[in-house]
């Protein structure tokens, strides 16, 4: 968009690069979410991690990202983070090596961009397993750049975060993953004003209601998980007081900013062509109220 724009779309997907068994090949559930990705034509695509299965091995790049998303790659700039599995092959060099990323001086593992009204900070989640207190993540030199980041995008009417480990589900397992991800994030995220965090990690969708502190909140965050876009679906059970929608199933979650604006819809793929809408809803701006 225009420099000075307040519109914006961009699509969001996760956990999409899962071979066939025993081939090198992206699986129809991806290629389907990869066809409407391309249909729906956005402004831009933030991939909120595990690009390539199993271990973010290089000969998965072609058949598993760039063949599945040439479509949309060919006019549509992809904004990746590194998921748990991406890490797994020299900590992730194949897929920092192969993908753009704005300029920064992180190894490109976490970094910032802003388009129309919309400040993005990308941040990488597996940092926060390599230290021994997650609440000390904010005192890392990541912790620190994401502080200041945030801190200085104060034009932005909107502040959106997006990295893998997610702080909200409702995958039975993993609870005490995401009470780690939640005393690492939540608190930095909050103070800097983010309205909506955007993750994978868990393979569907959940959107969280706004939660500040581990409770409902109007003043708090929106948390959509968005782990549908390939890999083996995982089955969840909605959380009273946190789940706002869930439903398992393949499919890529579409965001449009319109000033304080931002309606969230998750779109199913069908063979049909046309997409089916699991959820829709609208926040508005917080700074804007």
């Amino acid at each position: 968009p225009e420099k000075g724009s307040k519109k914006l779309t961009f699509c969001a997907l996760g956990d999409s690069g899962y071979p066939r068994r025993g081939k090198n090949v992206a699986t129809e559930d991806q290629l389907l979410v990869a066809k409407l990705l391309a249909k729906l034509d956005p402004d831009l695509v933030v991939h909120v991690g595990d690009v390539v299965y199993q271990v973010g091995q290089e000969k998965g790049l072609d058949p598993l990202f760039f063949q599945p998303y040439q479509e949309t790659l060919a006019r549509v700039p992809f904004f990746c983070c590194l998921g748990n599995h991406d890490v797994k092959t020299k900590d992730g060099d194949p897929e920092l090596r192969a993908f753009p990323h704005p300029p920064n001086e992180h190894g490109n593992r976490y970094f910032s961009f802003d388009a129309a009204n919309v400040h993005f900070v990308c941040a990488d989640s597996n940092d926060v397993f390599e230290i021994k207190a997650p609440k000390d993540f904010p005192e890392t030199p990541q912790g620190k750049w994401l502080k200041s980041d945030l801190a200085a995008a104060t034009s932005a009417t909107w502040k959106i975060a997006y990295f893998h480990h997610r702080l909200y589900s409702c995958f039975a397992t993993r609870v005490q993953e995401r009470a780690t991800i939640r005393a690492a994030f939540e608190t930095l995220l909050e103070d800097a004003g983010v309205d909506l965090v955007i993750c994978g990690h868990d393979h569907f969708y959940h959107r969280s209601f706004r939660m500040l502190d581990g409770k409902k909140d109007d003043e708090g965050i929106v948390h959509v998980v968005t782990g549908g876009g390939g890999a083996t679906l995982y089955p969840g059970k909605a959380v009273e007081g946190t789940t706002a929608c869930y439903n398992a199933c393949y499919h890529l979650t579409r965001f449009v900013v319109d000033g304080a604006s931002l309606e969230i819809e998750a779109l199913a793929p069908r063979e049909s062509g046309e997409p089916e809408s699991i959820d829709k809803t609208k926040i508005t701006s917080r700074k804007m109220r």
